[in-house]
């Protein structure tokens, strides 16, 4: 029997297929070993890494509604000290591409964050094959939430952390603003209340 090649390459990153397991859910990846083989992944996209540890919200947590599930983690890892003593060494085993959920209250927290995993990454794919830019978190009260609202301040972000890093930049847009596209054309305005 043949199998089909499902291969894909993404800014750079090549994953053996299309399917990856989605940043937050998964934590890093470690935890799901027993239920699924790992290495047949595309991508894990990892839980949230900050520069300083971060609980989380205080319970509870998760919502169960008619409609689905609400949750409200707020962003809980042991920090980015931590994630390259004792997460890194676990990723760079995986066959599977691996993709750093980056997060942070200021710029200067996403950049000491890839900073600190360039450091200990080095040139090496495997790993990190790449970041994705939390910018989008509705769930924490301040700081990453706002650059996920505002476009000027999403592109200075993303012209910063380009100058720290030769891998792939995946900016996680926030799903709370009324245009996601916005341009000096179109602002990107809430929309009046009545």
């Amino acid at each position: 029997m043949m199998v089909p090649d499902l291969s894909l390459t993404i800014a750079g990153m090549t994953m053996q297929n299309p399917v990856g397991v989605a940043s937050g859910t998964f934590g890093f990846g470690q935890e799901y070993g027993q239920l699924i083989d790992l290495d047949r992944l595309g991508a894990l996209y990892t839980k949230a890494v900050t520069l300083e540890p971060r609980e989380g919200n205080p319970p509870p947590r998760l919502f169960e509604t008619p409609e689905g599930l609400l949750n409200s983690i707020g962003l809980a890892n042991p920090g980015v000290s931590v994630f390259v003593r004792e997460k890194l060494p676990f990723l760079r085993t995986l066959r599977c591409a691996v993709v750093v959920n980056v997060a942070g209250s200021t710029e200067d927290e996403y950049c000491h964050v890839i900073q600190n995993i360039e450091e200990e990454a080095g040139s090496a794919r495997n790993g990190v094959g790449g970041y994705e830019i939390n910018v989008s978190c509705p769930n924490v009260s301040h700081g990453g939430m706002a650059f996920g609202t505002e476009p000027a301040q999403v592109e200075r972000l993303t012209a910063k952390l380009r100058t720290l890093t030769t891998r792939p930049l995946f900016v996680k847009l926030s799903p709370n603003v009324t245009v996601i596209g916005a341009s000096p054309q179109r602002p990107n305005r809430a929309v009046p209340t009545r």
